[in-house]
C-alpha cells in the first residue's frame, strides 16, 4: 500500500508539472503572442499615440483655417517668442503663409528636420515620437498636393497616419509648392557674383555680405518685360527662392532694368522667400498678391491697379518712394513695427511720389509697438484718418 501511494504521488507530481508547464505556455502565449495581452497593449499604445498626433494635427489645421478666414491677408507672421502654459512658443501676430509655416510658428514642427514636437502638439508626452533622426519620430512630409504625417519607427519602417490636402490658391493667395519655384527659375537668368570688399558697393551690399556668393537676376529668358512693350508672361505666380544652386543669397534687384517686372500680362502673384534685395514692379495690371520678405526698403508697385493682398515681413524697415502709388484696388495694409521710416514728399508739386498716392480705398493698420506716429503719414498720399494704430 505504501508503494502504491508513493507511485500515485509521483504521477500526480508529474501531471502537476505538466499542467503547470501547459498553463505557463498558455500564459506566455496570452502575454506575448500576436493576440497576446502585451502585444495588444503595445498596439493600443501605438494607436493611442497615432490618434493623439492625428487629432493634434487636425486641431492645428482647423485653428489655422479659422485664422485664414478671420484675419486679413495683409497680416504678417511674427517670430516673437512667448510662454504659454510653461512652454515657449513663437506666437503669430497674423496669418501664416502655409499650414507648414503655421506649425513651425507654433513650435509644433522643427523648421529644418520637419520632426513633430509631439508634446507641444498634443499637450502631453506620448509613448511614441520621442526619438531623433529617423528612429521613433513623427515627421511632416509634403508633395505638391498634400501634407503627410508619417511615423518613423526606424529608418526602414514607416507608417503614414494622416494626410491633409494642401491649401488651394482660393484658400490662400500666398500658398506655393516646390513646382512653383522650379517653374519660376525656368524663366529667369541668374548671374552668380562673389561679393568682395571691392565690389560690394556696386551691388549696394554692406560689409556683412562680403565673402558670400549671390545670385542676381539679370533678366528673363524670353525678355518678357521692358520699356512699356511688355508681353503675356507664361506664369501667373512667381516664387523667388531663398537660395539658388551654390549661392548664399538671392538678390532680386534686376540689373539693367529701371522698373524690374513691368507691363506683364497674366502675372497675378509674386512671393519673395529671400531676405536680400528689392524687386521693382510697375504697371502689372493683373497683379493681385505680393508677399515681401526682402530686407530694408520695399520696391515699387506703381500702377498695379488690381493689387489686393500685400504681406509685409518684419525684415522691412523702410517704405520708400511711390511704393504703392496708383494701386487703386488696395484696401488693407498692415505695417509691421519694424518699419521706422516712410517716405514723405517735400511739396505739393511732387505729391505723386508719395508711397500711398492715389490709393483711395486703402486703410493702413500700424502694428502695436511701432515707433511710427501720425506725422509719418502726413505727406505720403493717404488720408491720415485712414491710418489706424493698434
Amino acid at each position: 500500500m505504501r508503494r502504491r501511494n508513493k507511485g500515485i504521488t509521483l504521477i500526480a507530481l508529474v501531471i502537476t508539472i505538466i499542467v503547470l508547464l501547459i498553463l505557463a505556455g498558455v500564459s506566455i502565449a496570452m502575454l506575448t503572442g500576436d493576440n497576446g495581452i502585451l502585444t495588444q497593449a503595445n498596439n493600443a499604445n501605438t494607436q493611442q499615440s497615432h490618434a493623439a498626433v492625428r487629432e493634434g494635427i487636425s486641431l492645428a489645421y482647423n485653428e489655422w483655417q479659422i485664422e485664414l478666414k478671420t484675419s486679413s491677408n495683409t497680416k504678417i507672421a511674427s517670430t516673437e517668442k512667448v510662454t504659454i502654459q510653461g512652454k515657449e512658443e513663437r506666437r503669430e501676430s497674423g496669418t501664416s503663409t502655409t499650414f507648414l509655416d503655421f506649425l513651425v510658428s507654433k513650435n509644433y514642427v522643427d523648421e529644418t528636420t520637419k520632426i513633430i514636437n509631439v508634446e507641444n502638439l498634443t499637450g502631453s508626452k506620448q509613448s511614441l515620437g520621442n526619438g531623433t533622426g529617423t528612429d521613433d519620430v513623427y515627421k511632416i512630409e509634403e508633395d505638391d498636393s498634400n501634407y503627410k504625417v508619417v511615423y518613423y519607427e526606424n529608418s526602414t519602417t514607416t507608417t503614414e497616419i494622416s494626410t491633409i490636402q494642401k491649401e488651394t490658391d482660393e484658400d490662400n493667395p500666398f500658398s506655393y509648392t516646390q513646382a512653383d519655384i522650379e517653374e519660376t527659375l525656368k524663366y529667369f537668368n541668374w548671374e552668380m557674383v562673389d561679393v568682395t570688399e571691392e565690389n560690394r558697393e556696386e551691388y549696394g551690399y554692406d560689409e556683412s555680405i562680403v565673402g558670400k556668393r549671390v545670385a542676381i537676376i539679370t533678366g528673363t529668358k524670353e525678355n518678357y518685360y521692358t520699356s512699356g512693350k511688355g508681353g503675356t508672361f507664361p506664369l501667373k505666380k512667381i516664387v523667388i527662392p531663398k537660395t539658388i544652386d551654390d549661392s548664399d543669397y538671392v538678390d532680386i534687384q534686376i540689373s539693367g532694368f529701371n522698373y524690374g517686372l513691368s507691363y506683364l500680362k497674366n502675372l497675378e502673384t509674386i512671393i519673395y522667400l529671400n531676405d536680400l534685395g528689392t524687386f521693382y514692379t510697375t504697371s502689372c495690371y493683373d497683379l493681385k498678391n505680393v508677399k515681401l520678405t526682402s530686407n530694408n526698403e520695399i520696391g515699387y508697385y506703381v500702377e498695379c491697379t488690381n493689387l489686393e493682398n500685400v504681406s509685409i515681413s518684419e525684415n522691412i524697415t523702410e517704405i520708400g518712394y511711390r511704393v504703392f502709388s496708383y494701386c487703386t484696388n488696395l484696401k488693407e495694409l498692415k505695417i509691421p513695427k519694424t518699419v521706422t521710416e516712410i517716405y514723405q514728399y517735400d511739396n505739393e508739386r511732387y505729391n505723386d511720389s508719395g508711397p500711398f498716392y492715389r490709393c483711395p480705398n486703402l486703410t493702413i493698420t500700424v502694428e502695436a509697438g511701432s515707433p511710427l506716429t501720425i506725422d509719418h503719414f502726413e505727406n505720403t498720399g493717404i488720408d491720415v484718418s485712414k491710418v489706424i494704430f493698434e
